[in-house]
């Protein structure tokens, strides 16, 4: 029994370490974090067609669209807002880099652009209605 005792007493001391005073720490970066980064690409024109394509998991959201001229690129269907659980419909915006010389206008078919985003059946639980937004008008398709 003393030597437990002896032994215990020499733990007071706290030589390891354990259970010292908690240190408040943070994940932040020393220098703050960088800005949240803004899509400076532009709306594309028109949209033209808009179509849902099922598929496992969720589906897939097309929209065609049609740029002034040739030469647009890097298309993307961008989520509008943030996440809101009792929302009805999402929105998308439908942006695209423009060319980096100037470009011929030609026909409405060869300037066609197309875009899609796989939107999951999670996400369309209370769904109603899938927008996508251009410069110059919008579409939509409802359940």
């Amino acid at each position: 029994m003393s030597l437990t005792a002896l032994l215990l007493q020499g733990c007071s001391g706290n030589s390891g370490g354990w259970f010292s005073e908690p240190v408040a720490t943070s994940l932040e970066p020393k220098d703050g974090y960088a800005p949240e980064t803004v899509d400076t690409r532009p709306l594309i024109d028109d949209i033209t067609a808009l179509r849902v394509e099922p598929t496992v998991g969720g589906l897939i959201l097309w929209a065609t669209g049609l740029p002034p001229t040739q030469g647009y690129w890097d298309a993307t269907l961008v989520k509008v807002g943030d996440a809101d659980t009792s929302a009805t419909a999402l929105t998308y915006e439908f942006r695209i880099r423009p060319p980096v010389s100037p470009q011929l206008t030609s026909s409405p078919d060869s300037r066609e652009i197309q875009a899609g985003v796989f939107v999951s059946d999670i996400a369309l639980r209370d769904i109603r209605t899938l927008t996508v937004i251009g410069a110059r008008n919008s579409r939509s398709v409802n359940r």
